[in-house]
């Protein structure tokens, strides 16, 4: 957008820029110090360097200058130690990281996936990407790789404070507390990012329960440690004096200020009485309300306030409710009503009470057949309706399936889903939208294709009966078919479930099973040793 538009729009609210400024900069002061400390620890970690002589002086020369924030000659040593060893995990880590505070963030959840790809259970490498993806908008799948981060090691301060961020910027503001002060007890060093992010949103920090070597962490590290930290803190705190003294100007701006969110547009709030935050997502912000004249629960899905001025973002948020009016189908979340005045766009949709898919794998691990089947035969009907419509989700994936607490399943989030040309043809685009783990290696070149819902159904599936994912992302992987089988992983895997997988994460489109409607035909036939008998029957044909 030139500078030049909305410049007179609407007059700049001062004081909310102010705090949202304040926000930002505290915010991500603590982020900073969060990925030095963590990188400094990982330095100081008593392990084997890598790789031959020339690559070892060349991490270690990556890591030294990273400690003394030459972000730059760090990223250049960590690139030539990659160039003389591609492999070398410990040089993508050290890029990764210098990528992070030098502020490209595509570009160190590139590396970081690389160096997981080579070794999974590095904790600092997962730490490293989901800073990375916070920072990127793509909280969801942070908060994906801080989970994998604390089932590996639960006493992982810096994943904890990793899914603190991610709650915040999805509203969920108990929770983002909550592991804000698991990462304070665990490590001292959180305490004032716990603090600190109880004072934005209006909360009572809650006492740190120490364990009874608590308080002696600080003193178990060592001299050379805490040296470094004295240097370290002093030069951040030399470099953000301007910002720390915003923060000191508008502290009373920020304790006086309202704890409910940005009014919704006016013409809204005659109709819906406007509640708290209750997630968000990469263009909007979802609040629950109440329809003041038939006093039902809905939710009320907004522009963040980034996007207001953005004309293309705005169409693009209307595309999405248009899309989701098209289709009614007991799988897919209704939308009940548009609103757009000068302060923006409103979307309302009902609202539902449930959990997310992914937030009952990450509690449970995996699920048993026949709840799969229970579960993806809605999936598959809704994906079949929309289909039959032309329309493709391109975004199908664990936190966009919601297990309703009356026992439905519900499709969320059609915000990128497009038309697709028609039933056999494919369509291309310029962006390339999903989400790595789950997106079919055409989407990632811009094919759009009702295949890509296909492919996305078998990774959700992988993940469902083994709890791992198949696949980190890479489109290489994807097109070599180099996943775990998943009777490596679960002994006793059906036969006929691992060749569906197969078939559904075939990397080539036309060999691909053809639709939502086969690919849950094959699953309804899938049995587990000893039994009979069908999940069920379902016209998959899109009709109601």
């Amino acid at each position: 957008m030139r500078l030049s538009e909305g410049r007179t729009k609407a007059v700049p609210d001062f004081e909310k820029t102010q705090t949202r400024l304040a926000d930002s900069v505290e915010r991500e002061y603590h982020g900073m110090v969060q990925q030095l400390n963590q990188l400094e620890e990982f330095r100081r970690a008593p392990v084997e360097q890598l790789g031959p002589g020339g690559v070892r002086r060349l991490t270690s020369s990556a890591a030294a200058k990273l400690s003394v924030k030459d972000y730059w000659g760090a990223h250049d040593d960590a690139e030539k130690a990659i160039a003389l060893d591609p492999t070398n995990t410990q040089a993508l880590y050290y890029r990764s990281v210098a990528h992070n505070l030098i502020g490209e963030y595509a570009e160190a959840a590139n590396d970081a996936t690389r160096a997981l790809a080579l070794a999974p259970g590095d904790g600092a490498l997962r730490d490293a990407r989901a800073w990375a993806y916070n920072r990127m908008g793509r909280v969801h799948e942070a908060a994906a790789d801080a989970q994998h981060a604390i089932e590996s090691d639960p006493r992982d301060a810096y994943a904890f404070a990793n899914r603190a961020y991610a709650n915040e910027q999805r509203g969920d503001f108990a929770a983002m507390a909550e592991d804000y002060r698991t990462a304070a007890e665990i490590n001292p060093r959180f305490e004032p990012a716990y603090r600190d992010a109880a004072r934005r949103h209006g909360l009572d920090p809650r006492p740190l329960s120490r364990e009874k070597d608590g308080a002696s962490v600080i003193e178990r590290i060592p001299s050379k440690t805490r040296s470094f930290a004295a240097v370290l803190l002093s030069s951040l705190l030399g470099g953000l004096l301007i910002a720390l003294g915003v923060l000191h100007v508008i502290t009373g701006i920020k304790e006086s200020r309202a704890a409910k969110s940005t009014p919704a547009p006016s013409g809204l709030e005659d109709s819906y009485e406007i509640g708290k935050a209750i997630g968000q997502g990469g263009m909007g912000v979802v609040y629950e309300a109440v329809d003041r004249k038939l006093q039902r629960p809905v939710a009320v899905k907004m522009l963040r306030d980034e996007f207001k001025l953005d004309d293309a973002a705005k169409t693009r948020f209307l595309e999405e409710a248009r899309t989701v009016a098209e289709l009614s189908h007991p799988a897919i979340v209704d939308i009940h009503a548009i609103f757009e005045d000068e302060r923006g766009v409103a979307l309302v949709f009902e609202r539902l009470a449930g959990r997310t898919l992914d937030l009952i794998l990450a509690e449970r691990g995996r699920l048993k057949l026949p709840e799969i089947k229970r579960i993806l035969q809605s999936v598959c009907g809704g994906l079949a309706y929309a289909h039959a419509h032309d329309v493709v989700h391109r975004d199908l994936k664990p936190s966009n399936v919601m297990l309703l607490d009356d026992g439905a399943v519900k499709l969320l989030d059609f915000g990128i889903s497009r038309h697709a040309a028609n039933a056999g043809a494919k369509a291309v685009t310029q962006t390339v939208t999903g989400t790595p783990h789950y997106m079919a290696p055409e989407q990632e070149y811009g094919c759009v294709r009702k295949e890509n819902d296909v492919f996305s159904l078998g990774a959700v599936l992988y993940e469902m009966s083994t709890g791992q994912r198949p696949f980190e992302g890479s489109a290489q992987a994807k097109l070599a078919k180099a996943y775990h089988r998943p009777s490596h992983l679960v002994p006793g895997t059906p036969l006929e479930l691992e060749s569906l997988i197969d078939r559904a994460l075939e990397p080539d489109p036309e060999k691909r099973i053809s639709s939502p409607a086969e690919f849950w035909r094959q699953l309804d036939a899938v049995r587990v040793a000893g039994t009979a008998g069908s999940a069920g029957d379902l016209e998959l044909q899109g009709n109601e």
